[in-house]
């Protein structure tokens, strides 16, 4: 089994499972942390790798923190054959007749079950459902599932993943969510930290970000720590990188791409974002 600094270090790599695994990792965990949900997950990840198999997932973190890019990667990791749909369904805040129509569709509209079978639904959300649409959806991930406008159940052959910001075992005690459902999704729970939890990984992500929107924008040069840049490279240096580091990222990963964007592409002083472009990129002075 390939080791876990090799996993998380790979940069461009053709294959399109270990892509999706690549761009998850690197987005928001780039290197093993000593967080203990990080642990969990990557070594959740290895195993998968290791040996494939297909299940259920929960996914639980703040906005921002990557939970479609890790449901993007288990579901690589489960389907290493590259082939396999994976369809999104945003369930947060939907009237539950729309969802329900969206979700189990009808014999001349295939819906987001259907499109996924074979592969993987992620449902982004889920804790926003209705009983009604989780009574519906709970048979789906034992096999069978009714078109809204069936009689009788068909067959499903699929994963489902959930995402959630909520404490789902809290809304499960209080009657909110249903007690089967959560048992049949949580078969892997996994809980991304916050960033300001991990302000030790905030270098090694702010580079891998920075690197990402250089390229996007279509600049040659990459981005460096100082001390450690190559000759040539853009210089992250240490007092932006402490600046950085002081920063509450409410918007985790999704704020810190943000924020280096301006840092980067606004306030960047020659060669160098320095402690002042961050501040000027938080809106200080």
């Amino acid at each position: 089994m390939e080791s876990t600094t090799n996993l998380t270090a790979m940069s461009a790599p053709q294959d399109p499972p270990i892509s999706a695994l690549s761009d998850w990792m690197g987005a928001v965990m780039r290197y093993r942390s000593d967080h203990p949900s990080t642990q969990k997950i990557l070594d959740t990840l290895e195993r998968l790798l290791d040996r494939p198999y297909r299940t259920h997932a929960l996914i639980r973190g703040e906005p921002g923190t990557g939970k479609e890019g890790l449901a993007r990667a288990l579901h690589a990791a489960m389907h290493p054959e590259g082939e396999a749909p994976f369809v999104k369904m945003p369930t947060g805040g939907r009237d539950p007749g729309i969802l329900s129509l969206h979700l189990f569709g009808t014999a001349d509209r295939p819906g987001a079950i259907e499109r996924a079978e074979g592969g993987t639904l992620f449902l982004d959300e889920v804790a926003t459902m209705s009983r009604e649409v989780q009574a519906r959806l709970s048979p789906a991930l034992r096999g069978r599932f009714r078109r809204n406008d069936d009689e009788a159940p068909r067959k499903a052959n699929l994963v489902v993943i959930g995402a959630t910001d909520h404490d789902l075992s809290v809304l499960v005690r209080e009657g909110n969510f249903r007690h089967d459902l959560f048992y049949r999704l949580a078969r892997l729970d996994l809980r991304i930290p916050a960033l300001r939890e991990r302000s030790e990984d905030i270098p090694q992500a702010a580079v891998w970000v920075a690197n990402r929107l250089l390229s996007r924008h279509g600049e040659e040069r990459s981005l460096g720590i100082e001390g450690e840049a190559d000759e040539g490279e853009l210089v992250l240096t240490t007092a932006a990188l402490t600046a950085l580091g002081h920063h509450e990222f409410r918007g985790n990963f999704r704020e810190l791409d943000l924020l280096m964007e301006r840092a980067l592409m606004l306030y960047r002083e020659g060669d160098q974002v320095t402690e002042t472009s961050v501040r000027r990129a938080i809106g200080k002075r």
